[in-house]
């Protein structure tokens, strides 16, 4: 038998590997590949999930505008994570200004819009669910 080599496993500065700054994540929003797009979607809902400072945050770099812009994009894929994205951003009381922000981005009649034209169920669910948002 062959001579056994320790696997190596190097860190994350070796690699050049690193979390990505906010202003960041908020331009990948506009990056041409929808991949990309969705992906930056879900981190900023990851990013904002029960952290009203990072909410805040990323209303004041113009992420809601972008998340609403999304809501009109061609793939459902994108839709699924702008959608999750600004639930998030908008639940509970310390965040009426981000709920103020949607509806003056035009994410009300977005919302309408994604809800009368998509069969997804899961979009459906996270389009009309957003009650908990108001009452919380």
């Amino acid at each position: 038998m062959g001579d056994y080599i320790e696997p190596r496993f190097g860190t994350e500065q070796e690699f050049g590997w690193r979390d990505p700054e906010l202003p960041e994540v908020i331009q990948m929003l506009q990056h041409q590949f929808p991949s990309v797009q969705s992906n930056a979607a879900a981190y900023l809902q990851h990013l904002c999930f029960g952290d009203n400072k990072i909410k805040a945050e990323i209303r004041r770099q113009g992420g809601i505008q972008l998340l609403v812009d999304l809501l009109d994009h061609r793939m459902s894929e994108v839709h699924r994570s702008a959608c999750g994205a600004l639930r998030n951003l908008v639940y509970g009381k310390a965040n009426d200004e981000n709920k103020v922000a949607l509806k003056n981005c035009g994410g009300i009649p977005a919302l309408v819009r994604l809800l009368r034209k998509t069969g997804d169920v899961e979009i459906r669910e996270l389009v009309t669910g957003w009650g908990s948002a108001r009452e919380e």
